[in-house]
């Protein structure tokens, strides 16, 4: 089977990339892995002949013997020789992924043997990967693929330092515990190497399928939790299935004893009504299925702009339907078997009697479902009340910045091969001419967008003449970044053009690193070393949301780009008004600098914050639409068992309305059935609620699980709900006439 090989502190933390010199010693190395390949993820500036321009893409450099380890084939041609991947090799080839080759060249087979250009060097396309695959990394789309052995020609860094990622193919009897054992070895001799890398580090070995369990660990309980919310709905729906089933088998109940006494077998009349059901089953999953491709076809159709080169394919995929029809027919089958074995079971003598379905309990049977189904209803409104009270903080959340009327695009540099003094004139070009563009208020440049980037950089911030010291983001920004950004200075001064790459080192810090470095002192005048070198603190920012909308807050120093150069930049325009054409003039104004340069964002900065909040918005509808289907289902559910009781409980109810009981008293008296189940339901539900709830703490940007006004609301809701239903039983219940029973 296939491992993934990664590097871990032996305390703990996530595991992570390991330099290529590692793995060049790794797969040296007798560990167990019949064979070891690697990839490592570049940006791709891509332009294609005839095209109108360059273009952004996600590119990976990978090992010659890559798609061999993982299995992969070509769609068209051919992949990597193993001379091909050696430097020197020959000519710069490439792979392209099928929904590149598709979406660029229409899936024309005559690309083979042309050439595109990549990163300002020509290649050669030499084939196309089987459809579907896009590299071994979950989620990932990558769209070329390209020897290992030309990464310095396209990327920054020597090939040994480069980071990749690495996957291998067992050797038959081996097994991923064996390798963690066998590169033991391998680790003291790296530790004598280089020591100060390796000891307190480690490999990793997980299988592929495990091996990036850390990074999807909030998002996997973020899915359990929606998978709950969908159990709790299958759980109202089989209950349903089982009351109604109960009451058809007691209106068949004369049926199937009249059936049995002219000689009709047990067995055959089982088969029947397992038949009737499954017949039921079968046109519900229907049903469902239509909407479950209309929903997906409704998701492919969002645009969504991502820093990352995630897959944005949506569809029902063929396991999980085929999952859920099992699934349903199984949960189906066993909820309608018992309501089948009892219509069978009955006797003539007993039907005759009127005594079948008379007993209490087969009520009693009912009336759990119901209190299953209505505490099921309260997980589900819990829930989806958490997730929209969440969202409707973070559209009203402080950032720390305003993204309102502010454009972003971003440039990359460094893909380009600029040279620093050559990148300095770009950017000092492209700030200068944006700010004469119509309409452009401020503008500024920034290596780092909030909660729209990655940060580039990071390192260890301290105070010299103290004991503070913390690990921070270090953000490399132009003069006017503050005031196009929105983000508030709230001592000492912005960065003016005085702070050049001859003047002294400045620095501006925002609270949280102020409140670690000097607590309690004033930091503005202060000197702090980055990275072991010292600046001056001319300016306190205030506290903002960087990575994400839940995180607390983080320490983050600024630095001028004069002093600081960045080759990878985002120009910030501060519109008013915001125009639908701006991106359009950015393009333009970035060809007429540099024509082979892509844009790798451009769009509204606001936009970009909104797309952030599309799963958890699609999240909340998901749980909105299966709250009000249980609410619903939980409402149907009380209704068939009052009205069902009432039914059978006219002659009883008759005869006391005409002893003297008031139309009042009956309507109470049922509606106090109704509501007991009710509140035995939210007994259940609402402790159920915030266990569930608890596991999606992390995306409820700070709401409290066990928020007060959300459990209340939902019971609230329930109980109104369960009023309604018990209420129209109710009132038939008065109508009685004692004269017709």
């Amino acid at each position: 089977g296939l491992v993934e090989v990664r590097v871990a502190n032996r305390g703990g933390g996530s595991p992570r990339l390991m330099p290529f010199s590692t793995f060049d010693a790794l797969r040296k190395a007798d560990v167990g892995i019949d064979e070891l390949a690697a990839g490592s993820q570049f940006p791709a500036s891509i332009s294609v002949g005839g095209s109108s321009g360059p273009e952004m893409a996600a590119g990976v450099t990978v090992t010659a013997n890559y798609f061999s380890v993982v299995g992969a084939r070509p769609a068209l041609g051919r992949f990597f020789s193993k001379e091909e991947g050696l430097p020197g090799g020959g000519q710069p080839v490439v792979v392209l992924s099928h929904r590149y080759w598709v979406r660029s060249f229409g899936g024309d087979p005559g690309v083979l043997g042309t050439s595109i250009v990549i990163n300002r060097r020509s290649f050669v396309i030499i084939g196309v990967a089987e459809e579907g695959f896009h590299g071994h990394l979950p989620l990932y789309d990558y769209s070329l693929f390209v020897p290992m052995a030309l990464r310095e020609s396209l990327a920054r860094g020597s090939l040994p330092e480069s980071r990749v990622a690495t996957v291998g193919r067992l050797t038959r009897g081996s097994s991923p515990e064996r390798v963690r054992v066998s590169t033991a070895a391998l680790v003291e001799e790296l530790r004598g190497v280089s020591p100060a890398d390796w000891v307190s580090s480690t490999f990793v070995v997980e299988p592929h399928t495990d091996s990036y369990q850390e990074s999807r660990g909030p998002l996997s309980l973020f899915h359990g939790f929606l998978l709950a919310l969908s159990a709790c709905v299958l759980l109202i729906a089989c209950a349903n299935i089982a009351s109604l089933l109960l009451s058809r088998a007691l209106a068949r109940a004369h049926e199937m004893a009249l059936r049995r006494a002219i000689g009709a077998g047990r067995r055959r009349l089982l088969s029947q009504l397992l038949v009737e059901t499954l017949l039921m089953l079968a046109a519900g999953s229907g049903v469902g299925f239509v909407l479950a491709f209309g929903i997906t076809e409704w998701l492919g159709g969002i645009d969504i702009t991502l820093d990352a080169p995630l897959m944005g394919e949506y569809g029902p995929d063929g396991r999980v339907l085929l999952v859920s029809w099992v699934l349903t027919a199984v949960v189906g089958t066993a909820f309608g078997l018992a309501p089948a074995l009892r219509a069978v079971g009955t006797d003539l003598a007993s039907v005759l009697r009127d005594q079948q379905g008379q007993g209490p309990g087969r009520n009693r049977i009912r009336k759990a479902f119901v209190v299953v189904q209505v505490a099921a209803s309260v997980v589900l409104l819990v829930g989806s009340g958490l997730l929209f009270q969440a969202l409707s903080k973070a559209e009203s959340m402080d950032l720390g910045f305003d993204p309102e009327g502010v454009h972003v695009a971003t440039v990359n540099l460094e893909i380009q091969k600029y040279s620093e003094e050559e990148g300095r004139i770009f950017f000092g070009n492209l700030l200068q001419q944006a700010k004469r563009l119509p309409g452009v208020r401020s503008a500024a440049l920034t290596d780092f967008v909030s909660l729209a980037s990655p940060p580039q950089r990071a390192g260890r911030l301290s105070n010299p003449e103290g004991d503070g010291e913390a690990f921070g983001g270090i953000f490399s920004v132009s003069p006017g970044f503050f005031l196009t950004s929105g983000t508030e200075i709230q001592r000492g001064r912005p960065f003016h053009q005085g702070d050049g790459r001859s003047s002294e080192p400045v620095a501006i810090i925002n609270r949280k690193a102020a409140e670690m470095l000097w607590p309690g002192e004033e930091a503005v005048g202060k000197t702090i070393e980055i990275e072991g070198e010292p600046s001056t603190v001319v300016g306190v920012a205030g506290n903002a949301k960087y990575i994400s909308m839940g995180e607390s807050p983080l320490v983050v120093v600024f630095r001028p780009q004069a002093q600081l150069y960045a080759a990878t930049n985002s120009l910030l325009l501060k519109v008013d008004p915001p125009g639908r054409d701006m991106p359009r003039r950015i393009q333009e104004l970035v060809r007429s600098l540099d024509p082979d340069i892509p844009l790798s964002a451009n769009e509204a900065h606001a936009r970009l914050l909104r797309n952030q909040l599309i799963p958890r918005r699609l999240a909340g509808l998901f749980a909105g639409g299966l709250g009000a289907m249980g609410l619903f289902l939980a409402a149907v559910g009380l209704f068939g068992v009052l009205a069902s009781t009432v039914i059978h409980k006219s002659p009883e109810l008759a005869i006391r309305m005409a002893l003297g009981a008031s139309p009042g008293a009956v309507r109470r008296s049922v509606l106090r059935q109704g509501l007991g189940l009710v509140v035995l339901g939210l007994c259940m539900g609402l402790p159920l609620s915030v266990v569930t709830s608890i596991t999606i703490r992390g995306f409820l940007f700070g709401l409290d699980p066990m928020n007060p006004a959300t459990l209340f609301g939902a019971g609230l809701l329930m109980t109104a709900v369960g009023f309604l239903a018990s209420y129209l039983p109710a009132l038939r219940a008065t109508r009685l006439d004692p004269s017709m029973s």
